[in-house]
This record gives structure tokens, sequence and C-alpha cells, in this order.
């Protein structure tokens, strides 16, 4: 994932997805890495269709764009 990726939050919990439904899609803003407990975790601030922006973790992110 890369600044200016187009996203969407995906998650296998329904409210969370639901939360989300008039959010879909976003723009990929920054990345932030840090580090929690020794592992490397990552998130990104997003900006949403709804105009909003959020901070997220990285694992509830896909990448719908294809680089060619």
């Amino acid at each position: 994932m890369n600044k200016g990726d187009l996203v969407k939050f995906c998650s296998g919990i329904r409210a969370f997805q639901h939360d989300y439904k008039d959010k879909n899609p976003g723009v990929v803003l920054d990345i932030i890495d840090f580090h929690h407990n020794g592992e490397s975790r990552g998130s990104a601030t997003v900006w949403w269709a709804d105009g909003s922006i959020t901070d997220e973790h990285d694992s509830y992110l896909k990448v719908v764009n294809e680089k060619v």
C-alpha cells in the first residue's frame, strides 16, 4: 500500500463493515509505521468518499487499484 492508492475497508466483523458502507472507497494520504511490543505495525490515513479522514490499521485496508 502506498500514498495515493485507492482502498476499501474490509472486515469480517459485520458491524465494522456496515460503518464503512457509505465511506468506501478512500484514498491513502499517508502511511504510518509504528512499533508495539516489539512488533512492527502499520496504519494509513485515509480520505474517504464521504469526505471524512481517519487513521486505519493496514490489515483492514485492501488496495483496489492496480498499478501498471
